[in-house]
């Protein structure tokens, strides 16, 4: 399991990175997971312009947007900020 951290700027994606999690820890943000479980990420066309959108709907001009990323490849947003 894990989530997508995607930086919007502008119409773009400047960044992104994935962030899995521990053996038997079901959160990303646990104590102790530390940037060993952090992994650079290619987001798909989809999630680029999920965030992007998602980034515009907020009113400003850049901003990050985490993805929980499904087992099929799909994704959901789960904030933006």
């Amino acid at each position: 399991t894990h989530y997508a951290r995607l930086i919007v700027v502008g119409d773009e994606v400047v960044g992104a990175h994935c962030t899995y999690v521990m053996e038997d820890e079901f959160r990303t943000n646990a104590a102790g997971n530390n940037d060993g479980n952090r992994k650079n990420f290619t987001p798909s066309k989809e999630m680029i312009e999920c965030a992007v959108q998602a980034v515009h709907s907020m009113g400003v001009t850049y901003g990050g947007v985490d993805l929980l990323i499904t087992s099929d490849g799909g994704h959901f947003i789960s904030e933006v900020n």
